[in-house]
């Protein structure tokens, strides 16, 4: 707990991976570092608390009052000096809107940053200077920062401007316009955003999709469930991010009946999507005891266990699973995880009579064998407590 860690994020997908060093570690106990700051300059604060306030760090029990803690600078050895960082020899009030959208494009970050709330204070009188560098700079993060100057001005020609951006030749510009729009909610956008969801770089697919949960229509949801199939990483495996992101936007669309339509599809990735979003939408009980019964004795291992995984949401559902449960005490299985896994489930339906009608069964019966019948013991000791 004594140390500052450093993540160096790469993109992995929808999400990203890191790669996790340590920056700063001290063999000092006392030492507690409970802020990190970025300094204008690139340099990093750190401040350490030491032992004077003892709630300030979970590794500060005792307090320790002439342990009084400091304050760190870290910079790179060969970091070379960064003239006025914050940009305060600049003339701010008397800058024009043009001027103000250069300094978008400034090495300084505290720099850019000061120039981008001005901008949103100038409002609609910037939006000419920052549409044209849309339109005419070769340099991408200067695009971007443009960007995100028009998602501070509440203005219909800024939300065009952004959504032209859609179309920008680099995925980060589009990024950041997926966001724009997600968070000023522009439902003219949703047409653009649907053609983006089925392919593309995973993050703008995945951007794009809760965008279009926030300003799409329940017409959206064959789109969303479309893409569910294509969810996947570059190694065959699903892409629980990209997934999970479609996934709540259907439920963000609000429209159980429309999205009912797609608990019957043919395609089962789509079928189990379509379950959980049902499920979890809110606005009451939408997803129904006989939708999934059939699946708790089917074969499909992906139906299979998302049904399960419902029916498990659901403890009062024990006269609708009884049967599968019924099945699987008749045939019980060998392998000691599934054993394992059959006896979660009678001891979360154990409040069911008909569940408990079949534990009492299973016992009576004297072809039960021996792990079987412990297995159902030790769920009916369980649900005593």
């Amino acid at each position: 707990m004594h140390k500052i860690t450093r993540h160096v994020l790469t993109k992995e997908g929808a999400t990203f991976a890191a790669d996790t060093s340590d920056l700063l570690v001290s063999d000092n106990l006392d030492f507690h570092p409970t802020d990190v700051l970025e300094d204008a300059d690139g340099s990093v604060i750190v401040v350490d608390t030491g032992g004077w306030f003892r709630l300030c760090c979970p590794t500060s029990q005792l307090e320790k009052a002439d342990v009084l803690g400091g304050v760190y600078r870290i910079r790179r050895t060969d970091a070379k000096p960064v003239a006025d960082p914050r940009g305060g020899k600049l003339a701010w009030n008397a800058l024009s809107e043009e001027a103000l959208v250069e300094l978008l494009n400034d090495e300084r970050f505290a720099v850019r940053n000061q120039a981008r709330q001005r901008i949103g204070k100038r409002g609609p009188a910037a939006i000419e200077a920052l549409t044209r560098v849309l339109t005419s700079s070769n340099d991408p993060d200067h695009r971007l920062q443009a960007v995100w100057g028009l998602t501070w001005i509440d203005d219909p020609r800024a939300r065009a401007a952004v959504r032209n951006s859609l179309d920008d030749s680099d995925e980060t510009v589009r990024q950041a316009a997926l966001h724009s729009i997600s968070v000023r909610q522009d439902r003219l956008a949703a047409d653009k955003l649907a053609v983006i969801i089925p392919d593309g770089p995973a993050h703008n697919r995945r951007a794009a999709t809760e965008a279009l949960g926030r300003v799409g229509s329940p017409s959206d949801l064959k789109t969303l469930f479309a893409a569910v199939p294509t969810a996947m990483l570059t190694d065959g495996e699903v892409d629980r991010f990209l997934e999970h992101s479609l996934i709540y936007a259907a439920m963000e669309l609000n429209d159980p009946a429309a999205l009912r339509q797609f608990i019957a599809s043919d395609n089962d990735q789509i079928r189990r999507a379509a379950l959980i979003a049902l499920d979890q939408m809110e606005g009451g009980d939408h997803l129904l005891p006989a939708d999934i019964q059939p699946l708790l004795t089917s074969s499909n291992a992906l139906l299979n266990d998302v049904a399960w995984w419902l029916a498990e949401r659901h403890p009062d559902w024990g006269d609708v699973v009884v049967e599968a449960i019924r099945h699987e005490l008749q045939q019980p299985p060998v392998d000691e995880r599934l054993l394992d896994r059959l006896g979660d489930r009678l001891r979360r339906f154990s409040n069911s009579v008909a569940v408990q009608q079949a534990m009492a069964e299973a016992l009576k019966n004297s072809g039960t064998g021996d792990p079987l019948r412990l297995t159902v013991l030790n769920a009916m000791a369980a649900s005593r407590h």
